[in-house]
Order: structure tokens, then C-alpha cells, then sequence
């Protein structure tokens, strides 16, 4: 009976443990704000200027609103993000490709997206993203990062946009 009674107590008090665990689980982080691209802490893929991007952050909703110019082009582009699994329809969705998971990994925003040549069925490429907000929340980093047959040995291409608060 002792040890039935030991027994109980010990998961009861594993269970208390791993339900106090999750209330103290840290929340992501808010990236609502105005924020500019630093040319100089960046290694966007194609020519980009003036970049300024908007978010407003209502977990699990995030509205990206990006204005920049790509040569002589002003390009605007609105895209949103569910963070609690509901689908993202257009942006990054290809006839032959997956519809984009997007999660939080930590403090991390991550979102993958794959894509597949028209007409195969074995050939693959995965685009992951990043966002993370320094911990002063003045900074706000997206690496972007593309995988795939045909990419030297399994190297990927990588692309960094480093973002300053604008007060």
C-alpha cells in the first residue's frame, strides 16, 4: 500500500511539473511595428531600396505590408500569416507545390514552404524563413534559405534582410 500511495504521489507531482512547465512557457514575441531595411547588414537576392515593411501582429495573425523598389519598379506586396495552422492561400502557393507551414520554434517564426518543377513529382525544393526580433526589439532578422536537387552537393542559397525599428 506504501507503494501504491509513493507511486501516486510521484506522478502527481511529474504531472503538476509538466502542467506548471507549460504556463511558464515564454510567448512569442510581438513584431507589430514599422521597420527599414539596413542595406548594410543585408543580402537580399535581387537589387531592393527604400524597403520599409509594416507588420501588425494579433497572434495568431500577422499582416506583413512591404513596400520597396526593385530597379525602377515601387512594388507593394500584403501578406498574411496564421501561426495556429490554418492555411495561407496565395503567397508562396504553387500548382505544384504545398501550402506553407508556418510555426513558432521558440522565439522564431518559421515558415516552409516546397515547390516542385512543373510536371515532376520527384524533384523538391524547400524555402524555409525566419523571422526572430533581437532582444532589445529594436532589430528584426529574416533569413531566407532555399534546399534542393541541382544545388552544389545539398548547399543551399541564403539570403539575410536585417530590419531597424523606425520610431
Amino acid at each position: 500500500m506504501k507503494r501504491l500511495i509513493t507511486v501516486a504521489c510521484v506522478f502527481l507531482t511529474a504531472s503538476f511539473g509538466i502542467a506548471h512547465g507549460d504556463s511558464q512557457k515564454t510567448p512569442p514575441p510581438n513584431l507589430s511595428g514599422t521597420w527599414v531595411l539596413d542595406p548594410s547588414k543585408s543580402n537580399p537576392r535581387s537589387e531592393i531600396k527604400d524597403y520599409v515593411l509594416t507588420i501588425v501582429h494579433n497572434e495568431p495573425e500577422i499582416q506583413f505590408s512591404k513596400k520597396f523598389k526593385r530597379g525602377k519598379r515601387e512594388i507593394s506586396e500584403e501578406t498574411v500569416y496564421y501561426t495556429d495552422g490554418r492555411p495561407q492561400f496565395g503567397d508562396g502557393q504553387t500548382p505544384n507545390g504545398t501550402l506553407p507551414e508556418i510555426r513558432w520554434r521558440g522565439q522564431k517564426l518559421v515558415r516552409r514552404t516546397v515547390t516542385r518543377p512543373r510536371g515532376s513529382f520527384e524533384l523538391e525544393f524547400v524555402n524555409y524563413e525566419e523571422w526572430s526580433l533581437s532582444a532589445d526589439k529594436q532589430t528584426l532578422t529574416r533569413k531566407m534559405t532555399t534546399s534542393g536537387p541541382g544545388l552544389r552537393a545539398g548547399v543551399f542559397i541564403e539570403s539575410r534582410a536585417v530590419f531597424t525599428r523606425r520610431p
